[in-house]
């Protein structure tokens, strides 16, 4: 099989969850993967500018987050989508945790944007908070859980955590500060008239 890839969804696993998965190449050639001898920059999504949202993109400019109320929120525009939910319940954990990052460790202005992504092969509800802090350099940005020392420590666990919540979390972050983006999958045919 030299050549050839795998499937899309495993393909997409290792898009997504490159610190865990060796690469294909690795997995053919029998190559140990080491990604504990790796300093966590190693892992950072690039730094730059997303693509941006769509003119479409539904906009919350969050002064002081009243959480029940941003939840709320929240819900009532991802139920105007074929999102199940379950995943609506996983979307409303990951954002109260993204917003709260941003409030704790962020600047202002801290806003919230939600869109459907109808491409074709890979739809997706994406929901961005983006706010005007920036992160260290050497930020693991959630790759890996937090150690058991670190464990019994107020927190830790947040961004870990909304990464196994998402289809797929991308963070930016620069001088004009941070976007972390979630993605959670909708049903096959979403956005192709299907």
């Amino acid at each position: 099989m030299p050549g050839q890839h795998p499937p899309r969804p495993i393909r997409s696993a290792f898009v997504r969850h490159v610190p865990l998965l060796p690469s294909f190449s690795q997995v053919q050639t029998g190559r140990r993967h080491r990604p504990h001898r790796r300093r966590p920059v190693a892992f950072r999504t690039p730094q730059g500018v997303a693509r941006p949202p769509p003119v479409h993109a539904d906009e919350l400019k969050i002064d002081r987050p009243d959480l029940y109320w941003l939840r709320a929120y929240v819900a009532e525009y991802a139920r105007r989508t074929p999102l199940p939910d379950e995943d609506l319940q996983r979307l409303l954990v990951a954002v109260t945790e993204v917003v709260t990052n941003a409030e704790r460790h962020g600047a202002p202005p801290i806003v919230l944007r939600m869109w459907t992504d109808g491409a074709r092969f890979d739809p997706a509800f994406v929901c961005e908070v983006a706010d005007g802090g920036r992160w260290p350099p050497d930020a693991g940005f959630g790759l890996v859980p937090p150690r058991r020392s670190e464990a019994g420590t107020c927190g830790r666990f947040g961004l870990w955590a909304v990464r196994l919540l998402c289809s797929l979390v991308q963070i930016r972050t620069g001088p004009a500060g941070t976007v972390v983006r979630l993605r959670l999958a909708l049903p096959p045919g979403f956005g192709d008239g299907g």
